[in-house]
Parts: C-alpha cells; structure tokens; sequence
C-alpha cells in the first residue's frame, strides 16, 4: 500500500512496484496454499485483504469517476482476479491454473471510503472521508458502513466463497461513537447475509488499545483502553455491549432506539 501513498517504508512511490508486490504476495499464498493441501487436504487456508470503498468508481464527476475506477482495478480487483481466474496483471491474456481458486475463505478489513479530490497544485488527493462529514475518527477518517456492505456483496458475488470481517473498527475517545460505528456496521453485515453472503464471522479491531504505524499510539482502537503509564487496563461500555450482541447473536431493539438506528437499512 505504502508504494501507492508514500506514508510510509520503503518510502518511495511506485505503482509498478505496487503490483509487482502484490503479485509476490498473492504468488506466495498460492505456494503455500498448494503445500498446506498437499499435507492436509482437509484444511482451509484464505487470504486478507483490505478493501476500501473507492466511492467515485459509482458516484462524482467524470475525471473522478475514471481515477477510481482506476485506483480500484489496482487496490482491490486485482486480487479478486488473481484468487478466481488466475489472472497475472504483468502478463496480458495469460491465466495461471496454479494461481486459481487458491483460498477456501477470505478476510475482509474495512475500514472507510477512499474519495479522491482535486487541489491547488496537485491533479488528485485521496481523503478517506467525505466533504460533508461532520465527525471523524482520530485517524482523520470517515464513517460510511454501506461501503462495507457493497464491499461484502462484491466478494460474495465474484468469489462466492465464506466471508470473514477480518478487522472493521475505529480510532475514538468518545465510546459513544464506537457503539455507533459498531452497530451501523453489524447493520450492514446482516443486510449481507440476508441478500445471500456467507459471512463467517465478524470481528472488530482491535481487543485493546495499539500501536498505530504512524500514529503511534494516539489513536484509541481498543474495545479494551490501556492506560499506557499505568498499563492499567479499562472495559470500555462498547465492551459490554459487543459482548451482549455476540453472545445473542442479536441486536436488541433498545440497541437501536438508543442511537436512533431503528429504521437503518
């Protein structure tokens, strides 16, 4: 990721190094995808990948339309290629068998949308929230659980093999947000399954509070905050909350009175 944004090592932008990475790595799971069966063909071995919803590819002006659909070809589609049909994005026409239906499952990370918009100086800029969001994350990001259902709905449709939400969560102090985003988002999960998608299994990031890349450790992802100076550990009421929601498997309708999420879709 870090050869498309420069945020981090190596520390260079390039998109062919992007793709060439991301086809050592999907290689290399195909390797082990094959020795892993070759030993155990009763065992199920999957992939992660994190998918960002590029929401121009659908909606905004043309030029937007374009550099998403673009950026989106390269962050997300190519992967669904190379895991259905084998396809290498280096070698035009050619389909590799090897490469084909190499994962039982995949892990799905969401997170927010990606929006491109236009500055002074600059062709494009990537924001991961929308010009009318009013509140953010400490990650500067935004909140748009559909995208985690049209993300859901893709994969079912392209793959058609189990799904996991490997890692959906939000950086906050206000735990109140955090029961929000993580009711918003199971929202969508069930709108998921009830439109078809075998999701097995959602799971939010993260159990505690974590050193965050760049970020260090500002950023406040835990169900479980740490106190960093004490290492005292604190439950967090979206804690309790997700606790009695996987417990049940169930979202109480007091649940969705209190953050006025009764008529959510």
């Amino acid at each position: 990721m870090y050869y498309l944004y420069d945020e981090g090592p190596p520390a260079k932008q390039s998109l062919i190094a992007f793709l060439k990475g991301t086809r050592n790595i999907l290689h290399a799971h195909a390797i082990a995808y094959h020795k892993i069966k070759e030993h155990n063909p009763k065992s199920l071995v999957g992939i992660v990948k994190n998918f960002p919803y590029f929401i121009q590819k659908e909606e905004g002006k043309t030029w937007a339309k374009v550099v998403a659909k673009i950026a989106d070809k390269f962050f997300n589609q190519v992967t669904l290629d190379m895991i259905r049909t084998g396809k290498d994005p280096f070698i035009p026409f050619v389909k590799k068998k090897w490469l084909r239906d190499t994962s039982d499952f995949i892990g799905f990370n969401y997170y927010n949308v990606a929006n491109f918009i236009h500055k002074r100086g600059n062709f494009i800029d990537l924001e991961m929230k929308l010009p009318n969001d009013k509140r953010v994350t400490q990650m500067d990001w935004g909140v748009y659980p559909l995208g985690l259902y049209k993300g859901l709905m893709r994969v079912h449709k392209e793959l058609k093999i189990p799904i996991y939400v490997t890692e959906n969560g939000l950086a906050t102090l206000d735990d109140d947000f955090r029961q929000e985003y993580i009711l918003k988002h199971l929202i969508q999960v069930k709108r998921a399954i009830d439109d078809g998608a075998d999701i097995g299994g959602f799971f939010y990031w993260g159990a505690i509070d974590n050193f965050e890349w760049n970020e260090g450790f500002e950023p406040r992802f835990g169900l479980i905050g740490i106190d960093y100076k004490t290492q005292e550990r604190i439950i967090k009421p979206a804690t309790k909350m997700y606790e009695k929601i996987a417990r049940s498997n169930k979202i109480t309708v007091e649940l969705l009175e209190k953050f006025d999420l009764s008529e959510s879709k």
